[in-house]
């Protein structure tokens, strides 16, 4: 195992585009289809599977066109269908079953469109964790009842302070509100998880038709409505040191708050800290958590994975009842993650292993780059409060700031 010892653009796999067979024998070209325009009842013409609906025949049919094969997307090279006058028929290799749409094209052949070129790495099943058929999971998988604090929610209220390995101390303190008035449509797909780990990729999934005004294309290639920006009315927050604090709704679901917390820290280990908000978009609600104790990481810095081996992140148990929860983050800073590895652990566990199955899809970087999103480890006490929006997560957390690299050795 490789323990973390010291601060983290992104190379991801592309997809290998060919006009025959990817790495294949060229059994995609072999048998081309003739378009058949006196019989469009199913609209699949040969090579489609009969129960996935496509549309009819464009106006631009010719009876002189072909039809290439086109086979279920998988993790193996499969073909994409569409028509080739020239007899050239495209297939796709690594490149995960996620995200394509099945269409007819303007000739009236069935055609897969869309999908995600980030590498297609092996993806666990949901029953006993193969990974050799390319089933990919929701971003959202937590237990039934359970609410997912990455994806599953509506907004989140958190009050955080920044402690510092260096000073040995809070260094920074603040309060960060945003309401939404819906959980966001999944943008992120479950690449692998292990343990306390999962690993997520952006989905880049493509939409056919594009999607409209206020619509997003989502993971599963679906439009979806945006989450907007929504009020919950002043919030207040009691219970914390040089208190209380008032948020104020400026806009779009953003919050300010007053006074400015200081420098110095917001809480201490078990205080008893209130969040109420008046109500407006979002009714009003009243939820309770506890100051958890500062987050000491030895050797605080860069978390440096590579393919081949597990690399374990530790702390010193505070014996508070806290978890602790790693979030290591690749992308340009600005734009969202093009890749997250959440971890989260009981804090008497006093370390969290991010195995090589997990490190494995995760984009490559080399620790040199600027402006790169944010990683961090928080202790984190939580709770979920349920609106008509969906779940608002109230949280209070001592984070850490982490760099993070990944190479293959």
């Amino acid at each position: 195992m490789r323990d973390l010892i010291t601060p983290t653009l992104t190379a991801l796999g592309l997809a290998c585009f060919v006009g025959a067979s990817c790495g294949g024998d060229g059994s995609a070209q072999d048998t081309l289809t003739p378009v058949d325009t006196s019989d469009t009842s199913d609209g699949t013409g040969d090579g489609a599977d009969a129960d996935e609906p496509i549309d009819t025949l464009g106006e631009d049919a010719d009876v002189d066109s072909v039809c290439c094969p086109i086979e279920a997307p998988s993790c193996n090279c499969f073909a994409l269908g569409g028509n080739r006058i020239d007899g050239s028929c495209p297939s796709v290799c690594d490149a995960p079953p996620v995200g394509w749409t099945q269409v007819t094209d303007r000739f009236g052949c069935p055609e897969w469109v869309g999908g995600s070129i980030d590498g297609c790495w092996p993806v666990p099943d949901a029953d006993d964790g193969d990974t050799h058929d390319g089933e990919t999971a929701d971003a959202d998988t937590s237990e039934p009842g359970e609410v997912d604090p990455l994806f599953g929610t509506a907004g989140e209220v958190e009050i955080i302070e920044q402690y510092s390995g260096g000073l040995g101390e809070v260094a920074g303190s603040w309060v960060y509100v945003a309401l939404r008035d819906r959980v966001s449509p999944e943008a992120y797909r479950l690449a692998a998880e292990d343990g306390a780990c999962r690993v997520y990729l952006a989905a880049n999934a493509s939409c056919e038709p594009a999607c409209g005004e206020g619509e997003v294309c989502d993971a599963n290639a679906r439009c979806a409505d945006y989450a907007v920006g929504v009020s919950a009315g002043d919030i207040t927050i009691t219970g914390l040191a040089k208190g209380p604090y008032t948020a104020k709704h400026v806009g779009d679901g953003q919050y300010v708050t007053t006074p400015e917390p200081p420098s110095d820290g917001l809480f201490a280990a078990g205080d008893a800290i209130t969040v109420s908000a008046a109500g407006d978009a979002i009714p009003a609600f009243t939820a309770a958590v506890s100051g958890v104790a500062d987050l000491l990481v030895p050797n605080i810095g860069l978390v440096e994975l590579t393919d081949q081996v597990a690399t374990t992140f530790s702390w010193t148990p505070a014996g508070d009842g806290s978890r602790v929860e790693l979030r290591l983050q690749l992308g340009w800073h600005g734009r969202p993650p093009t890749g997250i590895i959440a971890c989260a652990a009981d804090d008497a566990a006093g370390h969290i292993v991010v195995s090589p199955t997990v490190i494995k899809p995760f984009p490559y970087f080399g620790g040199i780059g600027l402006f790169q999103v944010p990683s961090w480890a928080a202790r984190v006490s939580r709770t979920f409060v349920e609106t008509p929006a969906g779940p608002i997560a109230v949280s209070a957390e001592s984070r850490v700031n982490l760099g993070v690299s990944h190479t293959t050795e």
